[in-house]
């Protein structure tokens, strides 16, 4: 947490990181730890915080888990982008078509489509 004998702590470097990378699994050590440290580190996006001395299977362990955890949702982005992907319209109408190529135009983004009417037109 406390970087050097200067101003600069953790919790700036922390937040420097989740800027450029906002799933990237950070673990958290201190010497000088205190609950308000622990809190603070945690919601500011650290994955876990360890008071020194620690246990290196302790840590081993938080290690692991966040590895599992940054594979686990690199795994989750990639079915949700492939998610919309995987389903065609049925139909060669004009009315059908013309949604196929509307939804063409449409980036890959966090935005949700929704109708607000209930439509005849089936997914497969």
């Amino acid at each position: 947490m406390k970087l050097d004998k200067g101003d600069n702590d953790g919790i700036e470097l922390l937040s420097h990181i989740k800027s450029k990378n906002k799933d990237v699994p950070v673990i958290m050590i201190s010497g000088h730890a205190n609950i308000e440290m622990a809190i603070s580190s945690l919601k500011h996006g650290a994955f876990e915080f360890v008071e020194k001395p620690f246990d290196q299977a302790r840590l081993l362990n938080f290690i692991s888990r966040a590895v599992e955890n940054l594979s686990l949702k690199t795994q989750n982005k990639e079915y949700e982008n492939k998610l919309f992907s995987s389903y065609d319209l049925i139909g060669e109408s004009k009315n059908i078509l013309n949604i196929k190529d509307q939804i063409k135009k449409i980036p890959m983004t966090e935005t949700s489509i929704v109708f607000n009417k209930p439509t005849k037109y089936a997914l497969k």
